[in-house]
């Protein structure tokens, strides 16, 4: 009797896990590209202050560290790093943004020297800007969100490509595919990797910070 009764609870608990997968929540690729058009537009901004021509400075600071503009500052309102956190959480997901903060908010340290310098810091005068910082978008990216496709999607998982105009410093053009994920949590749709891409002369995706 027990192990009939064992094996009756055996099966409910199977169709029980069956039901529940074959119910989870799928969306349509009308829905994940439309928020996809307008992530990749709110990730523009973002991209070209961690990854583009960043925040503008003066020359006052000491050493590589210099005083961002304040005008541009206050026009993008953006008082200090905990501004630029609440932005990029907005559009990337918790994993991706702190991802992304411990690259660019945070210097990295090793035992006798440092690797690498926080692009961003605050201090009594205000927001710092490294004037060192490496430019990785040198020229213009032109993101066509009419030609957005699902590549492939699995309940609250989606990865998407965008067709996207290269332009570098000289003005020469390449067009290219980026490819990248998104991510549903809670009401909304985030970025789970990078949009941005460098130009270079094979073609290829040379942005693998991004990744």
């Amino acid at each position: 009797m027990k192990k009939g009764l064992k094996l009756i609870f055996l099966v409910v608990t199977v169709l029980c896990m069956i039901f529940l997968v074959s119910c989870k929540q799928q969306f349509t690729d009308e829905e994940i590209i439309s928020a996809a058009a307008e992530l990749v537009t709110e990730a523009e901004e973002i991209n070209d202050i961690f990854f583009g021509s960043g925040i503008p400075y003066s020359s006052e600071g000491e050493g590589a560290y210099k005083v961002a503009d304040k005008e541009w500052l206050a026009e993008k309102g953006i008082e200090n790093t905990q501004s630029l956190r609440e932005m990029t959480s907005k559009v990337y997901s918790e994993g991706y943004s702190e991802y992304l903060f411990s690259i660019m908010l945070a210097s990295v340290r090793t035992d006798i020297s440092v690797a690498s310098y926080a692009s961003y810091i605050d201090t009594e005068e205000g927001l710092l800007v490294y004037s060192q910082r490496t430019n990785y978008i040198k020229g213009k990216l032109t993101y066509h969100i009419d030609k957005i496709e699902v590549v492939e999607k699995n309940g609250e998982y989606a990865r998407v490509s965008v067709a996207v105009t290269v332009e570098n410093l000289d003005g020469e053009t390449q067009e290219r595919i980026k490819s990248f994920d998104m991510v549903k949590s809670g009401e909304r749709w985030f970025l789970d990797s990078g949009t941005f891409l460098t130009y270079n002369k094979n073609g290829e995706d040379s942005s693998k910070t991004s990744e």
